[in-house]
């Protein structure tokens, strides 16, 4: 068994799928705070767990029966191999969401955030791995749902490209500022330089600076530039 001290500790995301089929067990300060948790295999697992509702009693500890939460189970856990690269963008694009300022997003915001990223979950998978959208989701808790929802997903598809740029519509009219797309296109994902957004760009603007992202999408994968 190996005692995680520190919950909050950012643990290696290799290591996620060896939870698999695994008991968790943990160990609680208070009947809602956790001070630590039990895996049943000798390395860290990077999933941080903050909200117990269910649990019973063994010789080990406390078994984890019920998480309002999250949803722990193996189709949730099962990581894909991540690069760093690909979980430093991930990260940049989930700050984004973040209107506190406390490195969380709100529960609700889920679908927005995933399909921000190119999936394009359905309602009854979001509810799937979230019961409640009430709570603010740590960086930890949803990269183990960003995987488990592109596992089954197909990428790269227009649509999933338009659902990306419309979390970004605010006035919900089929546009963003031609500001802030270069922005995303300069800063986040493969990063382009100013040169090749103002090419992507060109004639895409419309006098007000804004831009049509569904026409932008399909002109560029049309392209094969996306």
């Amino acid at each position: 068994m190996t005692n995680l001290a520190n919950p909050s500790q950012l643990l290696p995301l290799e290591l996620v799928d060896k939870c698999i089929g695994s008991k968790i067990h943990v160990i609680l300060k208070s009947d809602r705070e956790v001070v630590g948790i039990f895996l049943g295999f000798d390395d860290f697992v990077n999933m941080v767990l903050e909200d117990v509702t269910e649990f019973e009693t063994t010789s080990e500890g406390r078994r984890v029966t019920r998480l309002d939460k999250i949803l722990l189970n193996g189709n949730n856990i099962a990581m894909a191999k991540l690069t760093d690269d690909q979980v430093n963008e991930y990260h940049e694009i989930f700050l984004l969401f973040d209107t506190v300022g406390d490195n969380k997003i709100a529960g609700s915001q889920l679908g927005e955030v995933l399909r921000a990223m190119g999936q394009n979950p359905t309602e009854s998978d979001v509810r799937k791995c979230l019961k409640d959208r009430n709570i603010r989701l740590s960086f930890e808790q949803f990269l183990p749902i960003l995987t488990g929802i592109s596992k089954t997903r197909p990428h790269n598809t227009l649509e999933e490209f338009t659902e990306g740029f419309k979390v970004f519509d605010k006035e919900q009219n089929g546009t963003i500022s031609s500001a802030e797309l270069r922005h995303l296109l300069t800063h986040l994902g493969d990063k382009l330089s100013d040169d090749e957004v103002e090419q992507l760009l060109m004639g895409h603007e419309d006098p007000q600076g804004n831009v049509n992202y569904e026409n932008f999408v399909r002109a560029i994968v049309g392209g094969g530039n996306l």
